[in-house]
C-alpha cells in the first residue's frame, strides 16, 4: 500500500489514472465487504419488520381487550396499519 502511495505522489501528470489503477488494484479486497454490508442491512431491515409486526399485533390485541371477540382479530387489522 505504501509504495502505491509514492507512485501516486510521483505521478502528478496521471493523477486520475494511478488513483483508478490503485483503486483497482485493492478493489478486490473492499468489494467483498461492501458486498457484506449491503447483506446486513437487508437482514437486519427484515428483522426490524418482523419485530415491528410482533409488535402490532400485541399491540392490537391489547386494544381489543386481550380476548378474541365478534370484532376485528389484529390479523386483520394489521393490514389495515400498514
Amino acid at each position: 500500500m505504501r509504495g502505491a502511495w509514492v507512485t501516486l505522489e510521483l505521478s502528478i501528470f496521471f493523477f486520475f489514472f494511478a488513483v483508478s489503477y490503485i483503486a483497482g488494484s485493492h478493489g478486490g479486497t473492499t468489494f467483498p465487504a461492501i458486498g457484506n454490508e449491503f447483506i446486513f442491512i437487508i437482514k437486519d431491515s427484515s428483522l426490524v419488520s418482523m419485530i415491528g409486526i410482533a409488535e402490532i399485533n400485541y399491540t392490537a390485541r391489547a386494544v381489543q381487550g386481550g380476548a378474541p371477540s365478534s370484532r376485528l382479530p389484529p390479523l386483520l387489522l394489521l393490514p389495515s396499519i400498514l
